[in-house]
């Protein structure tokens, strides 16, 4: 969402709404895959060839290709106007990149180590696949024992040129309040 620097709140309401009523109109399949390709000519134009190469291939190919419209569906959605549903302008300029690596990669064993920032965004955010680890578990006597638990590694970077990480601590705080206890993300 653009401009909310310069918007009140019942304009940021309204923004939401338009987003939320285009999103009704709109194949985020088709809509990721314009990001994608975008994303992968510039690529290529900065002379990242085995990188494209490896987006277009990876995106059309294997079990987690790319399921694109084709034929009359794509001319009927492409049909709706811009106006009335989401396009890549809408989603491809954001402040943070979410990469869920654990959703495609669920035997991943490991966690998401570096991420590149895509600028004007400034954090990118990797999320692993759920694994058990031995965690050190402390009851309400305060003994400590070891146990297998369910863990979700995340990699979080940020832009120091935009961030400090005094600007990071309180949403890792919160963060932390979540995982300690999930129940509070509905408050």
């Amino acid at each position: 969402l653009r401009g909310f620097e310069s918007k009140n709140l019942d304009e940021m309401t309204d923004a939401v709404n338009d987003v939320a009523r285009r999103a009704e109109n709109t194949d985020l399949n088709e809509t990721m895959f314009d990001v994608s390709l975008d994303n992968t000519l510039t690529a290529l134009k900065k002379g990242k060839f085995m990188q494209a190469v490896y987006r277009l291939i990876g995106s059309k190919t294997g079990k987690h290709k790319v399921k694109t419209l084709k034929g009359d569906a794509k001319k009927e959605y492409e049909a709706i106007p811009e106006t009335e549903r989401l396009t890549k302008r809408d989603i491809e300029q954001g402040t943070t990149t979410i990469s869920n690596l654990g959703s495609l990669y669920r035997e991943q064993s490991g966690a998401a180590a570096l991420l590149e920032i895509i600028p004007p965004q400034v954090t990118a955010f990797g999320v692993g696949a759920v694994q058990d680890k031995p965690m050190v578990i402390t009851d309400s006597f305060g003994n400590k024992s070891v146990e297998a638990r369910k863990v979700l590694p995340i990699c979080i970077a940020f832009d120091h040129r935009a961030l400090d990480f005094g600007d990071i601590v309180p949403f890792l705080k919160r963060l932390d309040d979540i995982f300690e206890n999930p129940k509070v993300i509905h408050t």
